[in-house]
């Protein structure tokens, strides 16, 4: 006959109990029949449980944790309640902590630093998740980020990783620190939501005046605005935006990603420029309000195509109206046809001239040239707006509308 032996009904234990929780029933097995045991603890843990009769409890206020132990070893002893009673030897027992899923205490940002002319995309840090159940982990791992709120639209989330949104504007002098509230949640759908604070770097500002003049930034971030004259601007050193106002301006970013800014009305034979123009790091940056001027005739169906992917205007003399008559169609501000952000490829066109009813924007890269078409179709001369070094390479998303 084998020899008596206690027994649990239990061998895990899960984490973070706060309550008095049963854990199991003890037994000997083996002893002789109808026989009854007094059970006790022994050992260093034996003060986080307690024997009722023949149930082992976990009391109350002693959680235990998986990070930290994910296993605990108890000694119970039985002694039996009969005179000349089975003799049983003290048995351990090896309890599995059970992980159960807590959820992140904390948000952290490798970087809250941006720069008054930081431009969209710029990567502001790093987001990462403190969670109990793990060490520190990035939102490639396990944790989805959402931000509640982005300070206005002004950054956006991608990849795990802070950036600064399409259309964001800084100005340290107004604004010299922004706030944005970010939610974690866990595999598990549990959530911590922090408002982080994004601090605004001061960036030195040189304007021109009326005059002809010559004006050059620093070796760090610039904002260089030149004023009403035909200017020479270098940006040097730094990511720049560079503004060159009303003129026919030369124009150098230099070494950095430079914002090329144009706010103030075309006028014929009135452009700017720009010799070292880098497509996929610099900008050239339209306000839609210096393109009021430019009118394309447009119906209402065709406006709401220019809005759509890929859509193009009705060509052939707009769509009919109920009683048959082809719709009426007006002049519209170019400022109507473009959104906010970058261009649209369906309005970009690479060429001499426009190559269907909606190229609005020509580039001629043997010349160098930006033209305006404000038909689309070529059919109208267009107008010059900027130009660049012969034979740069210049792409739609180069282009981008405030």
């Amino acid at each position: 006959m084998a020899d008596p032996t206690i027994t649990l009904s239990a061998s895990s234990i899960a984490e973070n109990l706060q309550d008095r929780t049963l854990i199991g029933v003890l037994s000997v097995a083996n002893g002789a029949n109808g026989e009854t045991f007094t059970y006790s603890l022994t050992g260093s843990l034996s003060d986080r449980f307690e024997i009722v009769g023949n149930q082992l409890f976990a009391k109350a206020g002693y959680p235990f944790d998986f990070e930290a132990m994910s296993s605990l070893d108890i000694t119970i002893s039985a002694e039996s309640n009969t005179t000349g009673g089975t003799d049983v030897a003290d048995k351990s027992f090896r309890l599995s902590v059970t992980d159960v899923n807590e959820a992140p205490t904390d948000i952290l940002l490798s970087k809250a630093i941006v720069s008054e002319t930081a431009k969209a995309g710029t990567e502001i840090g790093l987001l990462t998740a403190v969670d109990p159940d793990r060490p520190e982990v990035s939102a490639a791992v396990m944790p989805t980020f959402t931000l509640l709120d982005n300070a206005g639209g002004r950054f956006q989330i991608v990849d795990g990783k802070l950036v600064v949104a399409e259309g964001a504007t800084f100005d340290f002098e107004t604004a010299p620190s922004l706030q944005i509230k970010v939610k974690v949640t866990d595999a598990g759908s549990l959530n911590f939501e922090k408002t982080l604070t994004i601090n605004v770097t001061d960036v030195s500002e040189i304007g021109g005046s009326s005059r002809n003049e010559k004006l050059k930034g620093t070796e760090s971030a610039d904002v260089i605005n030149g004023g009403a004259g035909n200017d020479w601007i270098w940006g040097l050193g730094g990511d720049d935006v560079i503004n060159g106002g009303a003129g026919k301006d030369i124009l150098y970013g230099g070494a950095g990603a430079d914002t090329f800014v144009f706010d103030t009305p075309f006028k014929k034979g009135h452009f700017d420029q720009i010799r070292d123009f880098k497509s996929g790091e610099d900008k050239i940056q339209f306000d839609l309000n210096a393109l009021k001027s430019f009118k394309v005739k447009a119906g209402k169906s065709d406006l709401l195509a220019f809005g759509k992917k890929g859509g193009k205007p009705d060509d052939k003399g707009g769509k009919p109206d109920k009683g048959g008559k082809p719709e009426k169609k007006s002049s519209v501000g170019l400022d109507k046809v473009f959104k906010e952000g970058k261009l649209e490829k369906k309005f970009f066109t690479i060429g001499t001239t426009s190559k269907d009813g909606n190229d609005f924007v020509v580039y001629n890269k043997k010349n160098g040239t930006v033209y305006l078409d404000v038909d689309g179709s070529g059919s109208a001369k267009p107008i010059e707006i900027l130009k660049v070094k012969p034979g740069t390479t210049v792409l739609f998303d180069d282009f981008l509308f405030i």
